[in-house]
């Protein structure tokens, strides 16, 4: 099997062991059958508008 084909690796929060997903959705630990928890969103970033930014434009 290719590296490729077993998916994402997980870690139980319990037992700490090691599994692939095979690209299956898994929310249990195969080994001591404790749930994933679920995923966190993502956070994004965004820079503040600057302050100054409308009196250095350039126009046309």
């Amino acid at each position: 099997m290719d590296r490729v084909d077993r998916g994402l690796k997980h870690t139980c929060s319990e037992c700490a062991a090691k599994y692939y997903d095979l690209r299956m959705k898994v929310d249990a630990c195969p080994k001591c059958g404790t749930k994933r928890p679920a995923a966190k969103a993502a956070k994004t970033t965004r820079k503040a508008p600057n302050a100054w930014g409308s009196a250095f434009r350039k126009y046309p």
